[in-house]
């Protein structure tokens, strides 16, 4: 008994050291040990990077796993999920579909409508149809609606025990930075190439005046994008909704027949009087698109045409090989990116995974996470910690007034943690019958199967909208387990995804230095949220209070504190080119990095008291354990080509910051790693002015 348990012990210290190798490895590999970490630490840790970074290696694994697991086949006794499921993959990746061409269904669906282009002659019955009529006429056969103006059911921000109907901007067919720029511009010249090239395959009859009613499609897109807000600085969230009865909708924007509109949309699964209140977001957008369809003189035709060039380029994934290849070389040509090559299988995957997630879900949690992930209940112990610090700092400090600091207080003690996935996932019961009412037969091609789950998806969006939200169930958020997502939801609930509970990013064989300054940052990251300057005037259910739900002196310090942060990152270029961050843009992301990495260090101070000094990893024995913190925390950011994805319009649209400036930022910012490092007072990395929060 003795040996067994000797020899027990022994094989537990070498998975201990060979994981611990590993670890040591993985961070070794991306660090310039020859920089100093006072004057740039994300060069420090990440100055040899020459992979993806650890996020996007672990979403990369998931594809992969999933790939496999869904195109593995399924039997009699397969649940009736999983064979819809596998059915929508196998006709994505069909690249024959001999007698299905989605090419002619989507012109027999374009045809049932009545598509000017697909008129022998210039007549077309549609002359007096409104912007509202074609949308409806798209909605009823399973054509996507929203081109003109976005509706979807949303939580209520006042009252979040329901969902209530939205009102938005509309995604573009294209990047709003192109539709901003001149007529003759060369990327507006390419979009519209694209455009004729891909509608050329779908009309195969005469119509000598295509491009020139494209180009009046383009145009209307265009006048579209003006209207947009250049950035969402999501700051102020009172300035971005509007509370609205149908009734007053109606006669304040009398663009559209609203009661008659949404009635139309909801039925028949549900049905709304004049007195129901809508919320209109970004309102400014909302004036102006009805301003332009009563007097911009836009005519049905164009109107038309534009939904039914948006429904082609987006059923481009569906579309045969042949037309793929032909448009995805066209747009290599326009691109110079002729080397880049589209993986059928990882894109199918990926689309599958979207609009299938809890069945993706089910699949993954009952094949893989038993084998690959650390224990839940240590997961939980350190949110736990990491709550109860953020909680202890709210405490102390000493510049809130006590009515505006309990809360803050109650808030965070009342927070929602939902970690790993729910129950549901592991019962083929539940998900047989959430799918009941998909229609996937054998054989039916990816387009006819899309717009089914189209359809389905919509059914079950109206469905939710009539009944409680309940935010922790199992069909939401909760339950999309394979993407990954850790997040903080205004309803005062913090996601924790099993993905995200990563053996890269926790592992109970590694010291908590690591595993704090990995997923502890990133725990108390989304933790911090919950003060955020967008969701700090949400009280502990989810429901927006006005501006004085602090009070004035209170909310006048935070505001200058904020403001300390965005000055810091308005100052940032990026490689060394005439790219700034945004710092109003980016201030609710760059206070959550400062503050959830702040309370992630103190966490992990705490996590270690009274208990054996903890080994380091191999290689790094010149560093101290608290050093390591920050390293390992570096590290989860290092990847390689840093700045192809901080061109200018991913810097003026992104709510974060570039990771390098996301890392370099927060340390400067926080004293305690300034003292771990001992840096001097003239370093990069020890801002005199620390902007720290709380």
């Amino acid at each position: 008994m003795a040996c067994a348990t000797i020899f027990l012990f022994l094989c537990c210290i070498a998975i201990y050291i060979h994981v611990l190798r590993i670890n040591a490895e993985l961070v070794l590999k991306n660090m310039n040990q020859s920089v100093n970490p006072c004057e740039n630490f994300y060069d420090f840790v990440c100055g040899k990077s020459s992979t993806d970074s650890i996020l996007t290696s672990i979403h990369n694994d998931i594809v992969n796993v999933l790939s496999d697991l869904i195109m593995e086949k399924t039997s009699e006794d397969s649940p009736e999920y999983l064979k819809k499921l596998h059915r929508y993959h196998k006709a994505c990746m069909d690249e024959t579909a001999p007698n299905t061409r989605a090419e002619d269904d989507l012109k027999y669906l374009f045809d049932k409508i009545g598509w000017p282009f697909l008129e022998k002659d210039k007549s077309w019955n549609g002359m007096e149809l409104e912007w509202t009529d074609i949308a409806l006429q798209f909605h009823k056969i399973g054509l996507p609606f929203n081109y003109f103006l976005q509706l979807s059911f949303q939580i209520n921000i006042t009252n979040s025990s329901k969902k209530v109907i939205y009102l938005s901007n509309p995604v573009l067919g294209t990047q709003t930075e192109t539709l901003l720029q001149a007529f003759n511009d060369s990327n507006v010249r390419n979009y519209k190439s694209y455009m004729i090239n891909l509608t050329r395959m779908i009309v195969t009859n005469n119509n000598n005046n295509m491009e020139g009613e494209l180009e009046q499609v383009l145009k209307f897109e265009m006048e579209l994008a003006k209207l947009l807000p250049l950035t969402k600085k999501q700051n102020n969230i009172s300035s971005l909704y509007t509370a609205i009865s149908v009734k007053d909708l109606e006669s304040r924007y009398p663009c559209a027949n609203w009661l008659n509109y949404l009635n139309e949309i909801l039925t028949p699964f549900a049905r709304i009087d004049a007195s129901e209140i809508v919320y209109i977001l970004e309102p400014t957008y909302f004036e102006k698109f009805c301003d332009l369809m009563t007097n911009g003189g836009s005519p049905s035709r164009v109107l038309a045409n534009y939904a039914f060039w948006r429904a082609i380029n987006d059923a481009l994934l569906y579309l045969s090989k042949q037309t793929r290849e032909t448009i995805r070389g066209i747009i290599d040509e326009a691109d110079n990116d002729a080397d880049k090559k589209v993986n059928r299988k990882r894109m199918c995957t990926t689309t599958v995974n979207d609009d299938m997630y809890l069945a993706t879900s089910a699949l993954y949690v009952q094949n893989v996470h038993n084998n690959n992930y650390s224990n839940t209940t240590a997961i939980e112990m350190m949110l736990k910690n990491i709550q109860a610090i953020f909680y202890q700092t709210i405490k102390k400090v000493g510049w809130l007034a006590d009515e505006t600091k309990d809360k803050i207080l109650k808030k965070i003690s009342q927070m929602d943690l939902l970690i790993g996935y729910p129950n549901e996932l592991l019962d083929d019961s539940h998900l047989n019958h959430y799918y009941k009412d998909l229609d996937v037969p054998m054989n039916q091609n990816a387009l006819k199967t899309a717009l089914s789950l189209y359809k389905f998806r919509w059914r079950k969006e109206i469905e939710e909208f009539t009944k409680p939200f309940n935010r922790s169930d199992w069909t939401g958020v909760f339950g999309h387990v394979t993407q990954l997502d850790a997040a903080y939801s205004f309803q005062n609930a913090m996601y924790l995804s099993r993905i995200t509970i990563n053996p890269s990013l926790f592992d109970e064989n590694v010291p908590n230095y690591m595993n704090y300054g990995m997923l502890g940052f990133i725990m108390g990251h989304e933790m911090a949220h919950s003060v955020s300057m967008y969701t700090r005037l949400f009280d502990e259910h989810g429901n927006l209070h006005d501006d004085d739900w602090w009070d004035a002196k209170s909310t006048e310090i935070y505001m200058n504190k904020s403001k300390c942060i965005i000055d810091k990152y308005n100052a940032y270029a990026y490689q060394n080119s005439e790219l700034h961050t945004d710092g109003e843009l980016t201030v609710n992301e760059n206070s959550a990095d400062i503050t959830g990495l702040q309370i992630a260090y103190h966490a992990y101070l705490d996590s270690i008291k009274n208990k054996l000094e903890e080994p380091l990893l191999p290689g790094f024995e010149k560093y101290t354990r608290n050093q390591m913190f920050w390293i390992a925390s570096g590290s989860s950011w290092c990847q390689e080509n840093q700045a192809s994805s901080s061109t200018e319009s991913g810097m003026t649209a992104d709510h974060h910051a570039p990771d390098k400036l996301r890392v370099i930022g927060t340390v400067s910012t926080l004293k305690e790693f300034s003292n771990d490092f001992n840096c001097k007072p003239v370093d990069a990395m020890n801002a005199p002015i620390k902007c720290d929060l709380w």
